[in-house]
């Protein structure tokens, strides 16, 4: 029977690559969504997992969730040295959605372990606020990055077939793993100014946006992920929380007449995620 199952996605693989020839982007990731969710399908309909089990071997779902993003280093690519006398440059967070597909198993010869493969979309990046006190200027660059994530994670469920004044923990997991996220929306800089201090030379908002979409490029992303989480019994849900610490520079910085340097920009963030899955056991 695994062989059907096997067959089956060899098909679907087939025929994807086929056709992604004709797709844009947007319907190629859609259809990967798609494949996705058929092939745990398949997989769900071959559970052997230990009976009684509030739960299949297999389970799939989709998830959706939060993120908290920064990109490290951004001050010292944009201004890496003092031009003005009072002036503040500060990185802060972006803030941004996160959904995709979720494949999960419990290895049936030890309840203890398990492993995850998921594809999201997450929206990604950091804001750059600058002041100048001095001459009354200020703007907001905003990296708005939009990557589809790959990740692998190995599962441990250290509580399996315990209670805590009754209640079930076995659902208790801790998880460590690695993404790769593909930037989809490299040149997604979003670019604010304002104060009196605006000079004519500097161009409209616009004009120096593009200026910056053509110097400052986003990049894929790549590093480890760890996190916790809970499965519940009584209904098909997950909950994460998860860390991701980049290890490749997120932003290509090309030659340039504002002074950028290139440096290492990587890209940390931490997520909140609830999922909803199919394989529970009636």
């Amino acid at each position: 029977m695994k062989s059907k199952i096997y067959n089956a996605i060899n098909r679907i693989v087939k025929y994807n690559l086929f056709i992604n020839r004709r797709l844009m982007l947007k319907e190629k990731i859609i259809f990967i969504f798609f494949q996705l969710f058929i092939t745990s399908k398949l997989l769900l309909s071959q559970d052997s997992h230990k009976k009684g089990y509030f739960r299949h071997s297999w389970i799939g779902g989709v998830q959706i969730g939060y993120n908290i993003s920064r990109i490290t280093a951004l001050e010292t690519t944009i201004l890496s040295e003092p031009f003005f006398l009072k002036y503040s440059l500060k990185a802060k967070n972006r803030r941004g959605i996160i959904f995709g597909l979720l494949l999960n198993k419990r290895f049936e010869s030890s309840s203890h372990l398990g492993m995850q493969f998921e594809m999201m979309f997450s929206q990604q990046g950091s804001k750059l606020n600058f002041i100048n006190n001095e001459k009354d200027f200020y703007y907001t660059m905003k990296f708005g990055y939009q990557y589809i994530n790959f990740i692998a994670t190995a599962k441990l469920y250290p509580t399996y077939g315990s209670k805590i004044c009754g209640v079930n923990i076995d659902g208790v997991n801790l998880n460590l793993g690695f993404q790769l996220g593909f930037n989809i929306a490299r040149e997604n800089i979003i670019y604010r100014s304002g104060g009196s201090g605006i000079q004519p030379a500097f161009g409209t908002d616009s004009e120096q946006e593009q200026q910056l979409r053509n110097v400052l490029k986003g990049k894929n992303n790549y590093g480890p992920v760890a996190g916790i989480g809970y499965e519940f019994h009584s209904f098909p849900i997950i909950i994460d929380v998860r860390a991701f610490y980049g290890i490749s520079d997120v932003t290509e910085t090309l030659a340039n007449s504002y002074n950028f340097i290139p440096t290492k920009n990587t890209n940390c963030f931490i997520q909140g995620m609830i999922a909803f899955y199919i394989g529970r056991k009636k």
